[in-house]
């Protein structure tokens, strides 16, 4: 067994994904400096330390990095017209877009492109860590799947198998269900055509400013029942509310990268599944989080690494 902080590693990995996808290929500068990238959006991400020293100088890393990945998708293009569009190439198209819009539209899909991916599987093998016979239901999905479609590996299947797996998809929702990455919600404001009479006829005045904690609304037991609080992958099968879940908040205002996130996680987790057996330390304290502009566990999250070494098919 090896004891790894999975946390850490699932950041860098879905920051490199995140990284490849948006600017259309592997970058030489994100691989030098994306690790100064991610730190400055710590303090780059937060108007309180705009105008900080750490401030000004995560601005100036992320204005150094986008201006990178307009010339890094200019020479793609001339390189290869027909190359597919990137994300930074619908970017530049767009006219509508200031200069500074642009960069910021960047820094956003970078940043939430990879954290909230990151946390929310680190929470999901939290979970499975803790509950090794839904981990082993998980896996025993993935390698039928495999058998069924005479695959040998995971790299192989498609994203419509991925999207079939019933017990993997369960996982990952009920995970945005216990331990949503945006707990704090969503800000919003009333509007005419908001509904503004609440259940018990209290009526908001139109303009009135309000959140709405996606953490309460995921954990009520008056919602979810007695057991709000537990990892139960049979819920989304049994009692589930499509209304009271909103890990990527609610139309017309949801996340517009819902599927990418969903995609990537349910190819990082079937790969992590098929190679390697997940344990919580025993004499470990269960995690607590760790809420800033997402919530990711507190200190990290080591976990117990095993090689899966049994036949696979």
């Amino acid at each position: 067994k090896k004891n790894t902080n999975i946390h850490t590693f699932l950041l860098k990995s879905s920051f490199n994904l995140i990284g490849n996808v948006a600017l259309g290929g592997q970058s030489e500068w994100l691989k030098e400096h994306g690790a100064s990238l991610r730190k400055a959006f710590e303090a780059g991400l937060q108007p309180l330390f705009k105008d900080t020293p750490i401030g000004k100088e995560a601005y100036r890393i992320m204005t150094e990095f986008a201006d990178h990945a307009w010339e890094f998708a200019r020479t793609r293009r001339n390189e290869n017209p027909s190359a597919a569009l990137s994300i930074v190439d619908r970017l530049l198209q767009n006219e509508h877009l200031s200069p500074e819009q642009r960069q910021d539209e960047l820094m956003t899909i970078m940043f939430a492109g990879h954290e909230t991916t990151a946390n929310t599987l680190s929470w999901c093998l939290y979970e499975l860590s803790r509950s090794t016979d839904i981990q082993d239901k998980l896996r025993h999905e993935v390698f039928h799947t495999l058998k069924s479609q005479k695959r040998t590996n995971p790299s192989q299947l498609s994203f419509s198998t991925l999207n079939k797996l019933k017990y993997l998809s369960a996982a990952l929702r009920e995970t945005m269900r216990l331990w949503p990455v945006v707990s704090n919600g969503t800000f919003r404001v009333i509007s005419d055509n908001s509904k503004r009479t609440l259940n018990n006829n209290i009526e908001i005045p139109v303009g009135t400013a309000f959140q709405v904690p996606h953490w309460a609304f995921h954990r009520n037991k008056q919602i979810w029942g007695e057991n709000a609080d537990l990892f139960d992958i049979d819920r989304y099968h049994k009692k589930w509310n499509h209304d009271a879940f909103m890990p990527f908040s609610k139309p017309p205002r949801d996340c517009l990268g819902r599927h990418f996130a969903m995609a990537s996680m349910r190819v990082t987790l079937v790969q992590l599944l098929y190679y390697f057996k997940f344990s919580y330390p025993a004499n470990a304290p269960p995690k607590k989080g760790k809420n800033w502009a997402t919530l990711q566990p507190e200190d990290g999250l080591e976990l117990h690494l095993e090689t899966y070494t049994e036949s696979k098919l």
